[in-house]
């Protein structure tokens, strides 16, 4: 009888050990995934265009990001851009996203989706 109530909180102590593992991993494949609006000159930057660009310039950086420097000009949340900006940030995320390519087509032949290692995904549309 002694045996049996071992027995039967070791196997309460494993089912509890592996769903608290399996909820840790679930949490840990967590994305965070962002839809990044055209740039526009005379616009202002959001927080999802800024990480956006953040992680294109090769930053590991993730999580609330204020700035990102591209070709060594710094662009920070709510900062205007002007025609020049939209043309050097379009090439830029152009050229990153050809080789890159998007890992989910449902979004559209136009729409580009992808996600980094951290577990931070963009998607964009043109």
């Amino acid at each position: 009888m002694k045996n049996n109530w071992i027995f039967k909180s070791l196997i309460v102590i494993v089912a509890f050990v592996c769903f608290n593992v399996a909820n840790a991993q679930e949490k840990a494949a967590a994305k965070t995934e962002v839809k990044i609006a055209k740039f526009e000159a005379g616009k202002a930057l959001d927080k999802s265009q800024v990480s956006y660009l953040n992680a294109i310039s090769g930053s590991k950086t993730r999580g609330d990001i204020k700035a990102a420097s591209i070709d060594g000009k710094t662009y920070s949340v709510g900062q205007k851009l002007i025609a020049a900006d939209v043309t050097l940030l379009d090439n830029k995320a152009n050229d990153f996203e050809t080789a890159h390519p998007s890992t989910d087509k449902t979004r559209g032949l136009r729409c580009w989706y992808w996600c980094d290692a951290y577990g931070y995904c963009w998607w964009r549309c043109r």
